[in-house]
């Protein structure tokens, strides 16, 4: 059985590889790399790609036009290819981003309920199961405006498959299993290494809260430095801020200002650490998915997220995030107010 993979992130990307090492079957990689803004993103897919090129049968890049006109007519073009290429319902899909409605329509076609899964997309695949799949809502309830069911339609027509609202399953590093639906899977990573030196230093992993338009940059460097208050009495030990691979320039010229010294990684954390002799002894940040994979794999002593909730006017997203922070406080990480 073919192994098919839609991904645009490291991290997802990451979550790939470790699935195309241990299954069986020839693995596709289908790639989305973002056009413009994005290089450092776009240069760490591009390292993993090249350091594991022996894992795949074929790799495409998906394409992406200025014109709404363009982008529909290319769908098309690919959902024809996709089928052609793969049939229906005869393959394994995982899909990095569920925020992608045509990843989400692509893996209806392509596998049946039961091999249909969702990638490690950080934070959101705590969100997206404790909110929505626990209680079965899948693609047609989470993309239910009618220029979807429009969409929906359209293509089921066409190509000739269905799509239901059963969630996908999921291969995480989260122990989710607690909230599954039904007869939904779960192939859980998790596993804890006890081998790795602490280093006497604090690392606060960055994320792109005001250039996604979260808050404001006035907002978030006012939060950072509250955090590094906090930090720096509690902790004797330098203070590293771990870029997001999306942060601003402007930003991190401000948190030097602060007194943050900055470490770039150049990779997703999970990865930089798994090759690293030493972890931090203390870990921290808002609610970066990094606080549960680092310290559920190694013995970090500390890991800290200071609750940035209040400060979104959103209050779906607030919402959202106050469930990660629940998860992630049953799972032994200090939350802390800001």
């Amino acid at each position: 059985m073919n192994n098919i993979f839609f991904v645009q992130s490291p991290l997802q990307l990451l979550s790939a590889i470790s699935i195309a090492k241990k299954n069986s079957g020839k693995s596709f990689l289908f790639i989305r790399l973002a056009r413009k803004g994005r290089d450092e993103n776009n240069k760490q897919i591009s390292n993993l790609i090249r350091n594991n090129l022996g894992l795949w049968e074929d790799i495409v890049n998906i394409k992406d036009y200025n014109s709404s006109l363009d982008n529909f007519l290319y769908k098309i073009r690919f959902f024809w290819y996709l089928k052609k290429r793969f049939g229906l319902y005869s393959n394994r899909v995982f899909i990095g981003d569920y925020r992608n409605f045509y990843y989400c329509l692509y893996a209806k076609m392509l596998a049946s309920n039961s091999n249909n899964y969702i990638l490690d997309d950080g934070a959101t695949v705590v969100d997206l199961q404790i909110n929505h799949f626990q209680f079965g809502k899948g693609l047609l309830s989470y993309f239910s405006s009618f220029k979807y069911r429009f969409i929906v339609g359209f293509f089921k027509s066409i190509f000739g498959f269905e799509v239901d609202d059963y969630p996908p399953n999921l291969y995480t590093s989260f122990n989710l299993g607690q909230y599954l639906y039904g007869k939904q899977k779960i192939e859980w990573e998790g596993e804890r290494i006890k081998n790795k030196d602490i280093e006497n230093v604090v690392y606060f992993f960055g994320s792109k809260y005001s250039e996604a338009g979260i808050i404001s940059l006035h907002e978030e460097r006012g939060l950072l430095e509250r955090c590094y208050v906090y930090l720096s009495s509690s902790f004797n030990f330098d203070i590293f801020y771990v870029p997001h691979r999306d942060d601003s320039k402007e930003k991190i010229d401000l948190l030097e200002s602060i007194g943050y010294k900055i470490k770039y990684l150049h990779m997703p954390a999970e990865e930089y650490f798994s090759v690293n002799d030493k972890v931090p002894c203390v870990i921290s940040g808002f609610y970066t998915t990094c606080l549960y994979t680092l310290s559920s794999k190694y013995e970090i002593p500390h890991a800290l997220g200071f609750n940035i909730s209040p400060y979104i006017s959103d209050k779906e997203k607030a919402h959202a995030i106050d469930g990660v922070y629940e998860y992630y406080k049953s799972n032994g990480i200090k939350v802390l107010n800001v």
